[in-house]
C-alpha cells in the first residue's frame, strides 16, 4: 500500500514521505513549523502530482537524474531521489501521477507518543 508517513525530525519539524509498498520512499518533504502545515504540504501533491508540468526534472553532472515536485505557484512541495536513468526517473514519475491522490496518511508521530507512555 502507498502511503505518506509523517514523522518529527530531531529539528522539532514535521516532514513526510512517500512510501512504496515495499517501504521505500519516492518523494520526501521539507520541514515544517507544524503538523498541520505538513498536512496541507501533502494536500498539494495530492493535487499535483498528477500533472506532468509540476514536475522539474534535474540531470547532474554526473550523469544521475532526480526531479522536484511543484506547487501550482512552483514552490517546491516534495523531492524525489537520485536514478541511474531518465527512464527509471521516468517510471517512478508515472507512479507518482497514479498513485499519489489516493495514498493514505499514516501519523507516525501519534505511534511514538502512545509507546514511550
Amino acid at each position: 500500500m502507498v502511503r505518506f508517513i509523517i514523522n518529527k525530525s530531531k529539528e522539532g519539524t514535521f516532514e513526510y514521505s512517500l512510501v512504496e509498498t515495499d517501504g521505500e520512499a519516492i518523494l520526501s518533504s521539507q520541514g515544517y513549523g507544524s503538523k498541520q502545515g505538513c498536512k496541507i504540504g501533502i494536500s498539494s501533491v495530492k493535487s499535483n502530482a498528477s500533472a506532468d508540468v509540476q514536475y522539474e526534472r534535474k540531470k547532474g553532472r554526473n550523469g544521475k537524474t532526480s526531479f522536484n515536485l511543484l506547487s501550482h505557484n512552483g514552490r517546491v512541495i516534495g523531492e524525489g531521489g537520485k536514478f541511474a536513468s531518465e527512464a527509471s526517473m521516468e517510471k517512478v514519475i508515472a507512479f507518482l501521477k497514479k498513485k499519489a491522490k489516493s495514498a493514505k496518511i499514516v501519523d507516525e508521530t501519534r505511534q511514538r507518543k502512545r509507546s514511550s507512555r
